[in-house]
């Protein structure tokens, strides 16, 4: 008997881990089939990763800091809670806090590391509630890009110890759907720039056609112009009987005003 109730506790221990991680199974499902609603947008990628977190692992907090050298201030977020202000040096100094205790040749891109919580050593890099988190993850996008994810202990009813199996497997997933949103966001700024720069182009066009359209009206004005003044220019340089015949009228008419105003006058 005594045999039996043991073979049926171990029984039971193998059930409730079975159950367990089935549950995880489901959850990295469900978290795959979330994430994939929000292949473009990073904020809510983020938030519904930590509420899978937090509803898996039945956790009060958890927190995702993403350091982007390109941007002035560090990507925070937060659930069950304020997310923490921190500016860019604090952030940096988080970061490289943790890079110290992992093998930088290990830390390739889309891979996940976890990080111990020593309070001793970290205590100032820390801000408060990082410093309560129960297990850290370091990660890196790209080969500029790194975050940080702090999950925080489990609630009253529900302190139960996180399979890093599990978690690893959900934040590997994570990181790969991350990447995916900020390469969507990044093509779509740039799709929005580039349509900017194609109806700017486009105005130019058009103010480029309208003028070519005004320089051709003023180059046919300019040929009629120049036509104009080289006929005037060849009537003038070629004189005809009737410049001959005003000339001599002209002369004729001086001839009898000077024959009537002088008494010797020309015969």
């Amino acid at each position: 008997n005594e045999s039996l109730q043991q073979a049926l506790d171990e029984n039971q221990t193998i059930r409730t881990d079975l159950d367990r991680r089935l549950f995880h199974l489901n959850a990295i499902g469900g978290a795959m089939a979330d994430l994939s609603l929000h292949l473009r947008d990073v904020d809510r990628s983020v938030h519904t990763f930590l509420l899978t977190l937090c509803g898996v692992f039945g956790l009060e907090r958890a927190d995702l800091l993403l350091l982007d050298p390109e941007q002035p201030e560090p990507g925070i977020w937060a659930r069950g809670g304020e997310p923490v202000s921190m500016d860019q040096d604090t952030a940096k100094s988080l970061v490289y806090a943790c890079l110290e205790t992992q093998d930088f040749k290990s830390l390739a891109p889309l891979s996940v590391h976890l990080q111990k919580v020593v309070q001793d050593t970290y205590d100032r890099a820390y801000p408060k509630a990082f410093t309560k988190a129960s297990l850290l993850a370091l990660f890196r996008l790209d080969e500029s890009v790194t975050g940080l994810l702090a999950l925080g202990k489990g609630s009253a009813p529900l302190q139960v110890s996180i399979p890093e199996d599990t978690f690893l497997t959900l934040a590997n997933t994570f990181v790969l759907f991350l990447r995916n949103a900020r390469s969507f966001a990044t093509i779509s700024k740039l799709n929005t720039r580039l349509s900017r720069r194609n109806d700017d182009l486009e105005k130019t066009l058009a103010e480029l056609t309208a003028s070519k359209k005004r320089i051709e009206v003023l180059e046919k004005a300019k040929d009629q112009v120049r036509s104009v003044l080289q006929r005037y220019a060849l009537r003038i340089g070629r004189p005809s009987w009737k410049d001959g015949l005003w000339i001599g009228i002209a002369g004729l008419i001086l001839g009898l005003i000077y024959n009537i105003s002088s008494p010797e006058g020309i015969s």
